[in-house]
């Protein structure tokens, strides 16, 4: 990496200050901004796509620090089993989506124009994740969200950091990782994972597959976050994780003519 980088840290107040003021809001201890030119290298046809590059390009502009120290604030499982929906690509595949257990609305895919297939269900197919800058996707894969308290170095950001502990004792790699939706850059700060992480069956019961921790381990390279100094490595932090999924459940609506009878 050739880097010409910039950074700044404001001081906005004192932890101590801001908890008495605002007990239960988390700290803004600083800002950052930080830009640096970096080589990206394709490996993969989806590594070429715009979103891709631009995902991974060191900009960060007023970025909050949360903590006097990088830590990892929270990495539990979003969804399962409904990312990288083969063949869903319009309305007109939402039969698919609601197939694989994610939450649709009919309703909304009647209007003229029809909305975005993201605002139609909380499923997404191969295609449509390769175009969001993942670089690459899984089929009918999971969802796990890794908020980190220091803006993270967006070109550092890879599967291969990344080790999620199962409650089987497996220890899987993410098929993909980006920073998006939380891409603006004063943000960067939570990395979506997309991997087999669970299924949908309930902690406790036989055959139960979720997550219990979470770790930063050194890939082809080292995660790193953007802190007062600069870059800092962030391989060997770890935190507890947990499946809060539970069958059936979705805050999406759910269309009747798409279940099956019970």
């Amino acid at each position: 990496m050739t880097v010409g980088f910039a950074w700044m840290m404001s001081a906005l107040m004192t932890l101590s200050e801001y908890l008495t003021r605002a007990p239960k809001v988390p700290a803004i201890v600083g800002l950052i901004c930080f830009w640096a030119s970096a080589e990206i290298t394709a490996q993969t046809p989806g590594e070429q796509l715009p979103a891709y590059i631009q995902l991974r390009r060191d900009v960060l502009v007023n970025s909050d620090l949360w903590s006097n120290q990088p830590e990892i604030l929270a990495a539990n499982l979003g969804f399962e089993g409904i990312v990288g929906i083969r063949g869903l690509r319009s309305a007109d595949d939402l039969p698919l989506a609601a197939a694989a257990g994610a939450g649709v609305n009919l309703d909304w895919a009647q209007f003229t124009p029809v909305p975005p297939l993201r605002n139609l269900t909380s499923g997404a197919g191969p295609l449509g994740v390769e175009l969001a800058g993942f670089g690459n996707s899984p089929i009918l894969g999971d969802a796990m969200p890794i908020e980190v308290s220091w803006p993270l170095l967006p070109s550092s950001v890879q599967p291969d950091n990344i080790a999620i502990t199962l409650n089987t004792g497996d220890v899987v790699t993410p098929v993909a990782a980006a920073l998006n939706p939380n891409y603006d850059y004063n943000e960067r700060h939570v990395i979506v994972t997309f991997g087999e992480f669970a299924n949908r069956q309930a902690p406790g019961s036989v055959g139960a597959i979720y997550p219990v921790a979470v770790s930063f381990v050194d890939g082809s390279s080292s995660l790193m976050a953007v802190g007062p100094h600069g870059p800092v490595s962030l391989t060997g932090l770890t935190i507890g994780s947990s499946n809060p999924y539970v069958a059936a459940a979705t805050r999406m609506y759910q269309d009747p003519d798409l279940l099956e009878p019970a």
